[in-house]
Formats: C-alpha cells, structure tokens, sequence
C-alpha cells in the first residue's frame, strides 16, 4: 500500500495533469497544430544530460514534464486542424480510455481468464473491427492486436510463410522455420543435358504498389526483398475503375500463380486495400466486394489484406 506521503504527492500531481489535459482539450480546436521552432530547442535543452544520480520525484518530475517538455510536442495532434502523417486525432472516449488501460497497467502475454478479462476485452474489440469491416468473426479465429502496419506485415507474412513451408510438397513432412531454418532454394528442370538446374526461391510475395512495410516485413521474416513482385496496375478502359493504380491486372496474377504451381512455389499475395500516406483506396476491391480473406481456392493460395 503506497505511504501517505507517497498518496498525497500522487493526488497533487494527478490533479495537475488533469488541469493540463482539461485545459488543452478545451482550447484544441485553436491551438497551433505544431510547436514553434524555440518551443522544440528549449524543450530539448531541459532534457537531461546525463542518468541523474537520484530521481526528481513525483512532484517534480511532473513539474518538469508539464513545464519543459510538453511544450515541445505535437501541440494540437488530437485536435480537428492537425493533417499529419498516419497519425493524428482522437477522440475523447479513447483518449480517456488511454488513460484507464495505462493507469491499469494490464498484460496481454498471459492469458489468466481467472484473474483478468483483459485478453477477452481485445478479442471483442477485435470482434468490432470485423463488424465494421463485414467480414465474418468466425473466419479469424486466430488474431491480434499489433503496434502497427510493419508489426502487422510482419506478423502476416511470417504466418503465410510457415503455412506455405508445412505444405509444401518439396520439404520433408512437418518442416517449419522454427525448427529447421529457411529452406534452400527450389531447383527448376534442366532443359538439356549440358545446361546446370536453375533455382527459385521458395517463396515469392505478389503485390501492387507495396507499402514499404511490406518490404521491410519480408525482410525480416527472411523472404527477401528481392522476392517481392510488384505486378503493373490493371489496365481499364473505364479510367474510373482504378483511379490511383492499385488494383491487380487480373490476368498476369493469374499467370504468375499458374507459374508458381507448375514449379511448387509458395506464394503469398499482398491486396492493397488503400496507400497510407495520400489516402488513395481500392475502388475496385470495394467496388466489387472482393473479399480481402479471398481463399484462391483452386491453388490453394490465400490473399490477405494489408
């Protein structure tokens, strides 16, 4: 149990960050989306130089925070005249909710039904996601919450990958990442008797117009950079139908699954729902109701949305 002392430092501190965040949501709407140029230079100067020999204290330290460095963040990045990149804007039922699930301090590693409802309250806010989307909650059994598109990507392709290996028909039964390693290239048929076979990595990603996390996720996840194809944009005679370039030309996907499955290379395809940084979205996707947990069912190749 904290100590008096330690309660009633805490309860000073607590009212003044309140005072703060009241104050700011109150003048939000006007306040300069970004610090000045001298608001960021000072807030760096009162950082300190180097590990202090003894903490500040609760009192102190949120004197410090308020007073130095605050001043030096996005000053209206949940306010409704912030334009930023990826982020920005919240509303106020989150943001309060921010504040509860900090303050809580729950794990979501560990699942202990008896102790915590933390994990079953993700899943139902995971439930929600599907909701909005109109996807069926029953197709994602297996899902979670991650820090981003690059956790996300990362997360996606490590999971394509490791199905793709157990299956496939040139690695021994059971074969898995974890255990075994990447598997060496697949050898491709020699087409006269003086020629060496030629190799093909075992896995090769197929998208349009990746986001740079998608690359970076195959990196990490050992497939390669170099594997990912970047098919050309569809062709349409409608210039409506695809306004930003992000649909698949149907036909040469086609062709490279067709290619894929003649050799038995696993392949991983990347829809593009929408492109992060100017907004641009799949007309065609939604246009046709495209399902982004279509199963290509004849070849056993599963799209996911990215």
């Amino acid at each position: 149990m904290p100590s008096t002392n330690n309660f009633n430092s805490f309860q000073l501190s607590l009212s003044q960050i309140t005072d703060h965040l009241n104050d700011r949501f109150e003048t939000l709407n006007n306040t300069a989306p970004t610090p000045t140029r001298s608001d960021i230079d000072s807030a760096l100067l009162a950082l300190p130089s180097e590990l202090p020999s003894a903490g500040l204290g609760t009192k102190e330290t949120v004197d410090h925070l308020l007073g130095d460095i605050t001043k030096g963040f996005l000053t209206g990045h949940a306010g409704s005249r912030f334009f930023g990149l990826v982020t920005g804007g919240v509303t106020p039922a989150s943001q309060l909710a921010d504040i509860l699930g900090t303050s809580y301090d729950e794990s979501l590693q560990i699942n202990f039904p008896e102790a915590s409802m933390a994990v079953a309250l993700e899943q139902k806010a995971l439930d929600m996601v599907l909701d909005l989307l109109h996807i069926p909650v029953d197709m994602f059994q297996g899902r979670s919450v991650t820090t981003g598109a690059t956790a996300s990507n990362i997360m996606g392709l490590a999971c394509a990958r490791d199905a793709l290996l157990l299956n496939a028909k040139h690695l021994s039964e059971g074969y898995t990442i974890a255990e075994h390693g990447f598997p060496p290239p697949i050898p491709t048929h020699i087409t006269s008797t003086n020629s060496s076979p030629s190799y093909i990595p075992a896995i090769k990603i197929i998208t349009v117009k990746p986001h740079g996390s998608v690359l970076k996720a195959a990196a990490i996840t050992g497939i390669g950079r170099i594997n990912v194809v970047d098919l050309p944009k569809a062709n349409h005679n409608d210039g409506d139908a695809d306004p930003w370039g992000l649909a698949f030309d149907l036909h040469e996907l086609e062709n490279e699954l067709s290619a894929a499955q003649r050799v038995g290379q696993g392949v991983v395809v990347v829809v593009t729902l929408g492109e992060v940084n100017t907004v641009r979205w799949n007309a065609r996707v939604v246009d046709q109701s495209i399902d982004p947990t279509f199963l290509y069912t004849p070849r056993k190749f599963r799209i996911e949305g990215s």
